[in-house]
C-alpha cells in the first residue's frame, strides 16, 4: 500500500468515526505526516505491553498482531 492509499484510508476511518462535526475536521488530511520510508514496526507499542525483568531489562514485548511494514511515522499515531 502506498502513502496516498494509507492516507485516504485514515481519512475515511476518521470521518466514519467522528463525522465532520469537528470544526477542523476537514484539516485532518493536511495534518497527517508525509513519508515515503517504510519501516518494520510493532504497530501498537505502549508501555503496558513491555515486560521488564528484575534487572531492569526488557524481557518481552506482547501483542504482535499489528506488526508489519508501515510508514515511518505510523508507530506514533
Amino acid at each position: 500500500m502506498d502513502e496516498k492509499t494509507l492516507r485516504a484510508r485514515i481519512w475515511r476511518r476518521y470521518v466514519a468515526t467522528n463525522g465532520l462535526s469537528y470544526k477542523d475536521g476537514a484539516s485532518v488530511k493536511k495534518w497527517l505526516p508525509h513519508s515515503d520510508m517504510l519501516v518494520f514496526t510493532h504497530g501498537d507499542l505502549v508501555p503496558r505491553i513491555i515486560i521488564v525483568g528484575d534487572a531492569g531489562r526488557i524481557t518481552a514485548v506482547l501483542d504482535w498482531e499489528y506488526v508489519g511494514w508501515y510508514l515511518d511515522y505510523w508507530e506514533y499515531m
